[in-house]
């Protein structure tokens, strides 16, 4: 799994990841937002979203 996008994004980052689908033969991305956090701090909940590249 590579992450191939990193972007500041209402004080948090947006980071997209692309990885080989052996089931389905095909790359996917999928992106995630991660929100601003204290140090210590765990991680309440992320949204994710699946696209496939055909």
């Amino acid at each position: 799994m590579n992450n191939i996008e990193r972007h500041a994004c209402f004080g948090g980052w947006q980071e997209v990841y692309q990885h080989t689908s052996t089931t389905l033969n095909c790359e996917m991305k999928f992106a995630i937002y991660l929100p601003p956090m204290e140090d210590g701090q765990k991680i309440s909940g992320f949204i994710l979203v699946i696209r496939i590249n055909l």
